[in-house]
């Protein structure tokens, strides 16, 4: 498993607690329609294949999920402690700045599906 899939899974499982609370959501919906809509992100770790975890975007990650009906899905999450630009102009940044930008900050689009009789959304990776 590579490590975008890693991130993958990890951010899909930390949005899943956030997705589906405990009596919060109700039953006559399906699982899919129930998904739809855009959630904010409660966690972001790298999990390693011993179980270790590991914060990639820090202790406090901002982020959001966008799903929408016909399968597809779109999460950011960004690193609030990143080093910000310092003449406020992402066009004019230090090569230090944009670094920070490109390793404090990840985009991804993709596709899913739903198990209604497993109650899971998956992935293709």
């Amino acid at each position: 498993m590579d490590r975008r899939s890693t991130i993958g899974i990890s951010a899909m499982t930390a949005l899943g607690l956030a997705l589906f609370p405990s009596g919060g959501v109700s039953q006559q919906k399906s699982m899919k329609e129930q998904l739809v809509g855009a959630w904010s992100l409660v966690s972001f770790e790298l999990v390693r294949p011993d179980g270790s975890k590991q914060p990639t975007f820090g202790a406090n990650p901002k982020g959001i999920a966008f799903f929408d009906a016909a399968g597809h899905y779109s999460i950011t999450v960004v690193r609030l402690d990143r080093a910000k630009y310092t003449i406020n102009s992402f066009t004019e940044g230090t090569a230090e700045e944009n670094k920070a930008t490109a390793q404090g900050t990840m985009t991804y689009f993709e596709t899913y599906t739903v198990s209604e009789a497993d109650r899971n959304h998956r992935h293709p990776y």
